[in-house]
């Protein structure tokens, strides 16, 4: 109200005008989790006016929902998020800001490498992705592994997961990839065992203390032959031949082999003997073989003959055979 005093009997005279005062906007105070993963959000929240608008500055790094201030995670980076309340009835805009950091997923990519091992044999696992990352062996009976090379020992037959770890940062979880390495027993040929010198006409059986269901082989079969499952070597000719047992080797584990040799001498050969077979009990006569020299000669009956040892001279004793 505006009042001018009247004078000289005049009456005072007033004008009016109304003033609505209007409440100053408040954006308040933003909250909530300001790191946050490439592949993750959060939710950002004001404790002031409510009714107002998100913003990012950078909506390349993170995008944001103008009205539930849902923050979504798009590449690395920061952003600013900004929330505005309208001013109304001449009151001006009020804005809160926070920032909100944008970190990259951890990527445990995938894990390859050879999935079948000896027991006494290694293989590496490897990963295409982040590098940095831990291996583990769920079974370490089976296999162990290193954990930062991913070099995979085999210890005995069995299976075991290995899994390569990287650690998540910025708000983003851990990150893993697996993969099965299965260990196969190795092959075990053991000690071969049997008589090793044979003649040529003869035969000798070569055993295993190892695996069995192996395969028995000769090296020359012209001096002697082998049957492939029994391990019986049959001489054949003078020579030497070496024996050999292969187990065939599974799951990744090589063939092993054990050697035995076999020597294979001429059989002894007395021959045919020949010579005057009716003599007198005065006289003599010369027996003689046909076939290997330096044997000994006897007589069953030195009453009836004697005969040389060396020569085969037979003397005649008495009446007699």
């Amino acid at each position: 109200t505006y009042t001018i005093t009247g004078t000289g009997g005049c009456p005072d005279d007033t004008a009016t005008t109304d003033v609505t005062v209007t409440t100053a906007a408040d954006a308040g105070t933003l909250s909530g989790v300001q790191a946050i993963c490439s592949t993750g959000s959060t939710t950002i929240s004001s404790d002031g006016d409510t009714g107002g608008i998100y913003t990012s500055s950078v909506p390349a790094v993170a995008t944001v929902d103008s009205a539930s201030g849902v923050v979504t995670g798009v590449s690395v980076g920061t952003t600013t998020i900004t929330y505005t309340i309208t001013g109304t009835g001449g009151c001006a805009d009020d804005t809160a800001t926070t920032e909100v950091t944008v970190t990259t997923a951890a990527n445990a990519g995938t894990l390859s490498g050879v999935q079948a091992i000896c027991s006494t044999g290694t293989t590496t696992i490897s990963s295409d992705g982040d590098t940095g990352g831990i291996y583990t062996s769920s079974n370490t009976a089976a296999a162990i592994v290193d954990s930062a090379s991913g070099l995979v020992t085999g210890v005995s037959a069995g299976t075991t997961t290995i899994t390569y770890i990287i650690t998540g940062t910025g708000g983003c979880p851990d990150d893993t990839a697996t993969i099965d390495v299965t260990v196969t027993t190795a092959a075990d040929a053991g000690t071969l065992s049997g008589i090793q010198a044979i003649c040529s006409t003869g035969s000798t059986t070569i055993s295993s203390d190892g695996d069995t269901g192996g395969i028995y082989t000769s090296s020359v079969p012209a001096v002697a032959t082998v049957d492939s499952a029994s391990g019986v070597v049959t001489g054949v000719s003078v020579g030497t031949t070496t024996i050999t047992y292969t187990i065939t080797g599974t799951g990744g584990c090589a063939d092993d082999t054990a050697t035995t040799e076999v020597t294979v001498t001429t059989a002894a050969n007395a021959g045919t003997l020949s010579g005057v077979q009716a003599i007198c009990s005065t006289g003599t006569t010369t027996i003689s073989s046909d076939g290997d020299t330096g044997g000994i000669y006897t007589s069953s009956n030195t009453a009836a003959a004697i005969v040389d040892s060396a020569s085969g001279l037979v003397t005649g004793v008495s009446a007699g055979t």
